[in-house]
Order: C-alpha cells, then sequence, then structure tokens
C-alpha cells in the first residue's frame, strides 16, 4: 500500500519495482498479486485500467506520513 500512496495511479511493475527496493530482496509475483487482489477484497486499494489505487484519501495520507 505505502507504493500506491507514493506513487500514486500503480502499475504492477511500479509496485513490484518499489517492494523489491525497500526489502532488497527478490518477492515473487504470486505473494504480491495475492496481496493485491486481498487488498482489494477489503476495500483498501481499487484497481482500474491495469492501476492500483488508494480510493480513501485519508488512509493514502496516513501511509504517506507514517515516516514522520
Amino acid at each position: 500500500m505505502k507504493a500506491i500512496a507514493i506513487l500514486g495511479n500503480a502499475r504492477w511493475k511500479n509496485i513490484m519495482d518499489y517492494v523489491i527496493t525497500k526489502t532488497r530482496r527478490k518477492v515473487s509475483n504470486t505473494t504480491v498479486s495475492r496481496d493485491l487482489k486481498k487488498l482489494i477484497k477489503m476495500g483498501f486499494i481499487e484497481k482500474r485500467n491495469d492501476e492500483y489505487r488508494i480510493p480513501d484519501p485519508i488512509i493514502r495520507y496516513a501511509l504517506l506520513e507514517e515516516d514522520i
């Protein structure tokens, strides 16, 4: 979710690149896809035209501010 919050509307590849950069290790495609599907099902993110976004501006703001 942090990747989507930072990037705004993010494609799967952008999310994957962010996760690999932050964790400094290879993450499987299956894991990222599964987690994105779960977040969609829970309503935290949505997918439109192959891009993921956080529909709730308060959640997005909280993710962006969590490092402070």
